[in-house]
């Protein structure tokens, strides 16, 4: 049974240091780079859900993309963090860090310190800037990846527990 704890600690904590990994890497890359990803999403999002886009001429669509290119940036920033604070969050829950809110204030705060570091980190790339609103939309992404373990912990929790009194009335 240590062995298994031990091989979930392992695993959790390299997923959660190759999802850190990722971030970085994203972050890493030049604007040109950056806008480009963020485009190709954008169009994605615009040929799925926009009707009569592909019907539209290229300054119109370019000028849908625009439009949505700040939300898609920004929630790409949130979900990469949400991805982040669960994954702290099961990391933290692996070591049995015990306290009511203590595993959960070490991955809030070791998603935050990250969230900083990285927006430094994006102070020395080319076209690139750090800044503190992605820092606030960074930690909101790692409070909801954290708050979305924490309930699904107590959602399966309760559900065993009814399973053990409804087994027990039977």
């Amino acid at each position: 049974m240590k062995n298994k704890r031990t091989f979930i600690r392992a695993g959790l904590t390299l997923f959660t240091i190759l999802w850190m990994l990722f971030i970085f890497i994203m972050s890493g890359a030049e604007e040109d780079t950056s806008r480009a990803q963020s485009g190709a999403v954008c169009e994605i999002i615009c040929q799925t859900f926009v009707e009569g886009y592909d019907q539209m001429s290229q300054d119109e669509q370019t000028a849908l993309q625009a439009r949505i290119s700040f939300p898609v940036r920004k929630g790409a920033h949130l979900t990469e963090y949400a991805v982040l604070g669960a994954l702290l969050a099961l990391t933290a829950a692996s070591y049995e860090i015990r306290g009511m809110y203590r595993g959960r204030g070490y991955a809030l705060l070791t998603g935050l310190l990250y969230a900083v570091s990285d927006e430094i980190h994006q102070i020395f790339v080319p076209g690139r800037a750090g800044q503190l609103r992605d820092v606030i939309i960074d930690t909101c992404g790692v409070i909801i990846g954290i708050c979305l373990i924490d309930g699904f912990g107590r959602f399966m929790k309760y559900y065993q527990t009814s399973l053990k009194y409804s087994n027990e009335a039977e």
